[in-house]
């Protein structure tokens, strides 16, 4: 048994859960080398979960399992493991949420690893809704070109320090001057 768990983070950070919703409604292939798939539930349910039954060789075989990605939406990871036997299935419900050995990690939008009779797995696929103003996940180019921030504010000023040198020096020899010069009270005649 494969099970899926589809996941839909808002802002694309699996870090934070609060923001994180089940994803109903989403379609997934199974593909097995060998076998064959007895029960299908292919499209994730209100609980986000799909997954399909199926009988293998005794040596097992190789399984994919791929998301069909709906527009508007960015797959952001993925993966599977190992959920154990199936000799108690009543508990692989509450190990939904354990983690498991990794078995298969994502490449492209497809998960694929090696499966074993009577032993069930779990793959974790997590989506994030593209930002808006977006296209194919990539930042739109705005429609206008702004100025450069320095065209605002008049003339450019000097790339160097040089003009405030300048300035001081200029100050020094105003402030010379007036000091250095008589007033016209004092002057003699």
């Amino acid at each position: 048994m494969i099970l899926v768990v589809k996941t839909i983070d808002a802002d694309g950070n699996l870090e934070t859960e609060d923001d994180q919703t089940a994803g109903e409604g989403w379609e997934f292939q199974l593909d097995l080398e060998d076998g064959d798939i007895e029960e299908a539930f292919p499209v994730t349910d209100a609980d986000g979960i799909g997954g399909w039954l199926f009988t293998l060789p005794i040596d097992g075989t190789n399984a994919s399992v791929t998301e069909m990605i709906q527009d508007n939406f960015d797959l952001i990871d993925a993966f599977c493991v190992d959920a154990g036997s199936l000799a108690a299935p009543e508990a692989l419900r509450s190990r939904i949420d354990a983690e498991g050995d990794i078995v298969g990690e994502l490449d492209g939008d497809s998960v694929s690893f090696p499966v074993e009779a009577e032993t069930a797995y779990i793959c974790f696929f997590a989506n994030s809704p593209e930002p808006e103003d977006s296209v194919g996940g990539e930042t739109a180019t705005p429609e206008i070109t702004l100025p450069p921030t320095d065209a605002f504010g008049g003339p450019q000023a000097p790339s160097n320090e040089s003009w405030r040198i300048m300035l001081v020096v200029l100050a020094g020899i105003l402030a010379s001057a007036l000091i250095l010069t008589p007033s016209p009270a004092t002057r003699r005649k």
